[in-house]
């Protein structure tokens, strides 16, 4: 059975308002998941592994076990989860449970300010 986790530190997350705003520091994508996908992210928070079958209840009934599956093998296609074990889902959709994915601030996000600051200030690209 599929399990997944957040790829962290690669992965950061913060829940604010009702939304879940991730940002993937190795492409400088952003992403935002609301609703039942909030809730589904929240489950995963953890630092262990959780397989399909015991993130359905954060789901709520905004999706079945499939859908459900086929939305975190999503997550993973984006590079925001990773996967241990086989892939769960089929192909489906996945109803309620969206992601929306946001690359116009990646040339920002990657220029890494905490650690790629110079003498020249910020922002300044590395040489």
């Amino acid at each position: 059975m599929a399990a997944y986790r957040i790829r962290a530190p690669q992965v950061v997350h913060e829940s604010v308002a009702g939304e879940v705003v991730a940002i993937d520091f190795a492409t400088g994508s952003y992403f935002s998941l609301r609703g039942p996908a909030e809730g589904v992210w929240a489950a995963l928070s953890g630092t262990e592994p959780r397989a399909v079958d015991s993130l359905a209840g954060a789901a709520g009934d905004a999706a079945d076990a499939v859908q459900l599956a086929t939305f975190l093998d999503h997550l993973v296609e984006l590079g925001l989860l990773e996967r241990t074990g086989a892939p769960a889902g089929n192909g489906h959709g996945t109803g309620d449970l969206v992601v929306e994915h946001f690359t116009d601030m990646e040339d920002l996000i990657l220029l890494d300010p905490v650690h790629d600051v110079s003498d020249a200030g910020w922002p300044n690209t590395p040489s």
